[in-house]
């Protein structure tokens, strides 16, 4: 039986939902919330679903009012929402910014770029509350573990937008870097600063633009203010993208 099943499966035209039938299924994997951070009256780039309702969320506070121009979009949750957060509906599929406002009397906006995707929650984080906070170079723990641990951090964050504590995060502005020439075999271009007490961390974006593999050791990105750096593979092919962390600033105790 499922062998016919499968024989009439492949003769016809609708075949592919036949092989989903008959394939493994996959479960969904959870998707983490994007986290922004700002100051007051900052203007935020954000995307957000055309086709789902958003979850907007302000860390330690709550939304009291987003102002969007007339009829853009609809905010409900403000009033109701236990956790603070605020829910967000758009009705066009243009960019816009509205306005935010909280309970503790945080103001910043929202560059809004629509896009027919899932949503998810966003959540937005005050600099200034984020540098309250201790950060792994306030522990005592031993020094290399402290770098180990920023550089973890800054890896988490590249791959699920998790921020840590004690930083303020400062995006690097891809058309400042535009005017950079790719006429080297491999491009560094910065790509996101970390900017904390005594400790920074830079992101850099490594292209390969040659025809030939590269190898990147940790070394190649060392200097004298650098108190740590890890490559993101070793290996380079043509035209691909690695990451480079580096942590510089404070007094290197090696």
């Amino acid at each position: 039986m499922i062998f016919r099943l499968k024989k009439v499966c492949w003769n016809s035209l609708i075949s592919v939902f036949c092989l989903l039938l008959f394939s493994h299924g996959t479960q969904a994997k959870n998707k983490p919330s994007l986290t922004y951070t700002f100051n007051d009256n900052d203007t935020v780039p954000v995307v957000l679903s055309s086709v789902d309702i958003n979850r907007l969320i302000v860390r330690g506070d709550k939304i009291t009012s987003i102002d969007c121009p007339a009829g853009f979009c609809v905010v409900t949750g403000t009033t109701s929402d236990l956790s603070g957060a605020a829910r967000l509906s758009l009705n066009l599929s243009m960019p816009f910014t509205a306005y935010v406002t909280t309970a503790h009397g945080r103001n910043f906006g929202l560059f809004i770029t629509p896009k027919a995707r899932p949503a998810v929650t966003s959540e937005f984080i005050g600099i200034n509350s984020l540098k309250e906070k201790p950060s792994v170079f306030d522990k005592d723990t031993p020094y290399a573990s402290m770098l180990t641990q920023f550089t973890e951090q800054m890896i988490t964050w590249l791959h699920t937008g998790k921020m840590m504590d004690g930083f303020s995060l400062h995006p690097v502005d891809p058309l400042s870097t535009l005017k950079l020439k790719n006429d080297k075999p491999l491009s560094i271009v910065p790509a996101t600063v970390f900017v904390g007490k005594h400790f920074n961390g830079i992101i850099y974006r490594v292209t390969n633009n040659s025809a030939n593999d590269i190898s990147l050791t940790n070394a190649q990105f060392y200097s004298r203010t650098t108190r740590s750096a890890s490559v993101s593979t070793t290996h380079l092919s043509p035209n691909s993208v690695a990451h480079v962390f580096v942590v510089s600033g404070g007094e290197s105790t090696l």
